[in-house]
């Protein structure tokens, strides 16, 4: 229980979700960068859960929850995507597909859906899971060469580039 904690270990939750919403809330207004507005979801999503779970409200521990991560992360990756590029990226969404069904798969196991040990599923079918990853690199690899719509242009380190290459250029004017 809440009781039993330190008072920092108390509020960290509810800090982590309001610095969340700040970094969320900011990004999308002024910057629109990627990794800010997955940040802002992520420690708002999961601030929110954690306290949740020490208020005992929801009925599993973290233990069982992990998996969740790859879920939320698959969901706010497309969601950062469609907002910072306004329409759905085909290389965002193949990516967060990706995480979220890992993350189902996980779940599966953690909440004890599947009978089965996750051991003797990884044993059995990890080649396969090796063999089936390999075939989707060179497809999508494949598929990249042929459309432009799958290759995700990240415009925002240029940006950062050429003003870093800028100041170099007026440094070296003004030693000459």
């Amino acid at each position: 229980p809440i009781e039993n904690h330190h008072i920092v270990i108390n509020y960290l939750p509810c800090i982590a979700a309001l610095s969340g919403l700040a970094v969320l809330i900011l990004s999308i207004r002024n910057t629109k960068k990627l990794h800010q507005i997955f940040i802002g979801f992520e420690l708002f999503f999961w601030g929110i859960v954690t306290v949740l779970n020490e208020l005992q409200i929801l009925p599993y521990t973290f233990i069982q929850w992990w998996p969740m991560i790859g879920v939320t992360a698959g969901i706010f990756l497309c969601i950062a995507g469609y907002i910072k590029y306004q329409r759905l990226q085909a290389g965002y969404f193949l990516s967060s597909l990706t995480l979220f069904l890992m993350g189902l798969w996980f779940m599966l196991f953690s909440f004890g859906i599947v009978k089965v040990p996750f051991q003797t599923v990884a044993i059995v079918g990890g080649p396969l899971f090796l063999m089936m990853a390999g075939i989707f690199i060179v497809a999508l690899f494949l598929l990249q060469k042929n459309h432009s719509n799958f290759i995700v242009k990240d415009d925002e380190n240029i940006d950062q580039d050429t003003e870093e290459m800028s100041n170099f250029a007026s440094m070296d004017e003004s030693v000459e």
